[in-house]
């Protein structure tokens, strides 16, 4: 172990843009490499977590994860502390669940209108139009039967996450966790910018997206002057559903998926 070569990565640099150059990284090092991460990215549901997921499914190569101290890591990164003696493979059991966050979702409407059912599945046509790989959605806004703006998931780095070799769901991101774990403009945020990009105004629009939006993009929809919105499935933004209400959004699940 003493000639051993460590690939040191921070949860940071792990991007979808950055994998060509860590592949070529991973090429010009010996075998039998470890990725080094800070131990409290390294629990479960953590993006650091995931992330290693993801760079042990594209480079095999990287057959441990070590945990290290923070002042230790940043010490190698600076290479201030020489060669690095591998030491044993941090694990753990414990598990980091998010805070603040209600299981129990708020009393909802529902509808079953012919019009919102053909509304939301031609949102659900536009999602392979997404370049996105974690959770690709799409949304369209409409205004008296006719379609105003649409909106798409979208990641402007020019990645190619659809070629990462694994499912998504395979990482078990905790709540809140996903928001900072892509770096994508959801699809409600995309549709917003594209219809200002455009000149066009939202005010008055229903919106039809599957899956219910995030605090993030609820703020997005209250300032483009949504009116309704009808959604397919749920999220860990329920609890934020006073948000949307209290700022005069009407909101309505479908009773059955299209």
């Amino acid at each position: 172990m003493k000639n051993q070569e460590y690939l040191v990565i921070d949860e940071s640099e792990i991007s979808c843009k950055n994998l060509p150059r860590i592949a070529e990284a991973v090429a010009q090092a010996r075998l039998g490499m470890v990725l080094v991460m800070p131990v409290w990215q390294l629990r479960e549901g953590l993006r650091g977590f995931a992330k290693a997921q993801i760079i042990r499914a594209i480079h095999p190569e990287i057959v441990q994860t070590l945990g290290m101290g923070e002042q230790q890591l940043q010490a190698l990164i600076r290479r201030e502390s020489g060669v690095f003696r591998m030491g044993p493979l941090h694990k753990t059991n414990e598990r980091c669940f998010g805070v603040g966050i209600s299981k129990h979702n708020p009393e909802i409407q529902e509808t079953d209108l012919p019009q919102d059912r053909r509304w939301m599945k031609k949102a659900k046509e536009l999602i392979d139009k997404s370049n996105c790989w974690y959770f690709p959605t799409a949304c369209v806004f409409v205004r008296n039967g006719r379609v105003a703006c649409e909106g798409v998931s979208t990641s402007y780095n020019h990645s190619e996450c659809k070629k990462i070799p694994m499912s998504f769901t395979d990482l078990k991101l905790n709540d809140g966790e996903r928001l900072i774990f892509c770096d994508s403009q959801h699809a409600e945020q995309q549709g917003v910018s594209a219809a200002a990009a455009r000149g066009v105004s939202l005010e008055g629009t229903t919106m039809y997206l599957q899956k219910f939006p995030c605090r993030p993009c609820m703020q997005a929809l209250i300032g483009a002057g949504v009116k309704r919105m009808v959604y397919e499935i749920g999220s860990y933004g329920l609890p934020d559903l006073p948000l949307l209400l209290k700022n005069g959004i009407e909101v309505q699940k479908l009773t059955r998926q299209v």
